[in-house]
C-alpha cells in the first residue's frame, strides 16, 4: 500500500504510457477476455500502459481502446528461473522483459502478451504507479525491436549452428557480467546466401559501449576537454566481449573476421545502422539453438 504522500501524487495523476493499472482493472480484463491468455498467472499480474500519450488522449470515438502489457511479479524462483530473469534484464532478450514496477517489485511480460481495454475501463480510476524514465525507455526500445529484429543469411546461422564447440563458448558469454556493459553488438555481413562452402562470410564486428552517466541519468561531461567521460571498466568489457566473439567466430568454418572491435555508441553513426545488423540474442530462430546468441543490452 502506497503512504499518503504517494497515495495523494497518484490521485490526481493522468493515465499516460507507462502509467500501471490497479488491481480492479486487472480484474475487469481477466472478466472480459482471459481466455486469450489462459496461461498467465493473473492473481499476480499488474498492466501496464503501452499506448502512446496521443492515443490515450484522443478523442473516445477516435481511438476507443488502450494497449496494456500484463507483467506478472516473480516469486519463488529456482536458481535456474532467476538466471533466466537476469538474461532478460535491460531489453537484452528480445521476447521477453524483466522490470522493476514502483511500489510493487520485478515482473516479467512477453510480446505477445498484449491485451487491449476500452478507454472507459480507466475511466474514473487512477494508476497505481508509474514506470521511471530508464525503465520506460527500456520498454519502448524493447516493444519496438519485435518488428526490427535483423535476419541473417540462413547459411550464415547454418554455419554458426555447425560448430558446436564454438556456438556453446558465445552463448556462454552472454550469461558473464562483461556482456552487460554492452550496449549493442553490431554485424556487418553480406546478405546473400552463400551456397559454396569455399567461399567465406566476410563480416565486421563492432561492440558498443555507453558513456558514464551521473545520478541523474545524464552523459558527464569533462569540464576541460569537453568531451564525454567514459568508465575504464565498461570500456575493457566491451573490448573484452569483442575480442571473444573475434576469436570465436573466426575460428568458425565459412567466416571470416575482418575486423571486431569496441567502440562508444555515440561514434556509431546512422550510416552504420543502415548497413550494421544488431546481433539479437535469438537472431538464429528456426534453428535447433532457437533462443542461443545474443543480444546487444539495451542502455538506459
Amino acid at each position: 500500500m502506497a503512504s499518503g504522500e504517494e497515495q495523494q501524487s497518484t490521485d490526481s495523476a493522468p493515465w499516460r504510457q507507462g502509467s500501471i493499472a490497479g488491481p480492479e482493472v486487472v480484474h475487469a480484463l481477466h472478466a472480459a477476455s482471459v481466455d486469450r491468455l489462459p496461461h498467465i498467472e493473473w492473481d499476480h499480474a499488474h498492466l501496464v500502459v503501452i499506448s502512446q500519450d496521443c492515443d490515450i488522449c484522443h478523442d473516445v470515438d477516435e481511438e476507443p481502446f488502450v494497449d496494456l502489457l500484463p507483467f506478472v511479479v516473480l516469486i519463488d524462483r529456482t536458481p535456474h528461473q532467476v538466471n533466466e530473469d537476469n538474461l532478460c534484464r535491460n531489453g537484452r532478450n528480445p521476447r521477453r522483459l524483466v522490470l522493476a514496477l514502483p511500489q510493487i517489485g520485478e515482473a516479467a511480460t512477453k510480446q505477445w502478451h498484449r491485451v487491449r481495454l476500452p478507454k472507459s475501463d480507466l475511466e474514473g480510476r487512477n494508476p497505481v504507479a508509474t514506470l521511471d524514465p530508464a525503465a520506460l525507455l527500456c520498454m519502448r526500445r524493447w516493444l519496438g525491436r519485435r518488428y526490427t529484429r535483423a535476419a541473417f543469411p540462413d547459411n550464415f546461422n547454418r554455419r554458426i549452428e555447425a560448430d558446436k564447440k564454438h556456438a556453446r563458448k558465445i552463448d556462454g558469454l552472454w550469461k558473464k557480467s562483461t556482456a552487460d556493459q554492452v550496449t549493442g553488438v553490431y554485424i556487418l555481413c553480406p546478405e546473400t546466401e552463400i551456397t559454396d562452402a569455399a567461399v567465406d562470410y566476410e563480416i565486421r564486428i563492432v561492440c558498443t559501449y555507453p558513456p558514464k552517466l551521473d545520478e541523474n541519468g545524464h552523459p558527464i561531461i569533462d569540464p576541460v576537454t569537453g568531451e564525454l567521460v567514459f568508465d575504464v571498466e565498461v570500456v575493457k568489457h566491451a573490448e573484452e566481449v569483442a575480442g571473444n566473439l573475434d576469436d570465436w567466430m573466426g575460428d568458425i568454418a565459412g567466416i571470416e573476421v575482418l575486423s571486431a572491435k569496441a567502440m562508444p555508441e555515440v561514434d556509431f553513426s546512422l550510416s552504420d545502422l543502415r548497413s550494421y545488423k544488431r546481433l539479437e540474442l535469438d537472431f538464429r530462430s528456426g534453428t535447433n539453438h532457437a533462443a542461443s546468441l545474443p543480444l546487444g543490452v539495451e542502455a538506459p
